[in-house]
Formats: C-alpha cells, structure tokens, sequence
C-alpha cells in the first residue's frame, strides 16, 4: 500500500468482499477525505462506512444502488464516478469547519453551520473504482 500511494496522486482504498457478500475496507492510503479518516472506517462494511459518517439518505437512497454496484463490477472494466457535496470551508484535507482532526467525534453532525453563502464551498470528487482479480497471495 506504501509503494502504490507513492507511485500515485489519488487516495487508495481496499475492499474486501466478505462471506456475507458486504465490502469491507481492508486497507488504504487517504490523503483528501475531508470529513472522516481512515481509522475510523477501516474494517467496517461499506453500509456501515457511510452511516457512520451520516452520510444524508443514504439507506434510503443509495445503499441498494452502491450495493448492486459493487456486486457487478467486473475486472476488465474500471468504472469512474463523480460525486459532490459541500462544505463549510475551503480546506480540501482536513475540513476543520466539523472540529479538529484529533478530535474523537467528528462528522457532518459536528460541522458548523454557514452564515453566509461565501461559507459555502462546492467539492467535487472523481473516483475510479476497479475489481481486481482473485489471487492466491
């Protein structure tokens, strides 16, 4: 994991599926993630991941889709989304607008809501997302 998020400019995540049939991040190398970090996601299920994180509708609108979409991604053909959302500051690593890192408790919840519309940032994100084939390693 080292050696590839050197060799790369993009943040890396592994998941891995279970005998449950859910995707559960394994592994990673996470430079931008803006609202969440790694520790606190790593070895939760992709459902989990989100609704940890208060990710807005996401059992209601987007789990059976990303579910679907994982379950059928095959690996000769990489698949590239986008996704967006806003934020309350203009930090792309860190948005310290949901309190500092260190803090145990942070997510959308503990963000800071914005006085004006000059608070209000758009970030978007293009994400390239692959299945890589069974090995025996």
């Amino acid at each position: 994991m080292l050696m590839a998020s050197l060799m790369t400019q993009d943040d890396l995540a592994v998941m891995v599926e279970n005998e449950e049939g859910e995707y559960v991040l394994k592994g990673g190398s996470i430079m931008l993630a803006g609202f969440w970090r790694l520790k606190d996601k790593l070895n939760l299920p992709l459902t989990a991941i989100h609704t940890t994180g208060d990710v807005p509708k996401y059992n209601e609108k987007l789990k059976s889709g990303m579910d679907k979409f994982f379950m059928r991604l095959t690996t000769d053909k990489p698949v590239v989304r986008n996704n967006y959302f806003l934020q309350t500051d203009d930090d792309v690593a860190w948005s310290f607008s949901i309190g500092d890192e260190a803090n145990d408790v942070v997510g959308w919840y503990t963000a800071e809501n914005a006085k004006t519309i000059d608070q209000l940032y758009y970030r978007s994100e293009r994400q390239s997302v692959r299945r890589l084939p069974l090995t025996d390693y």
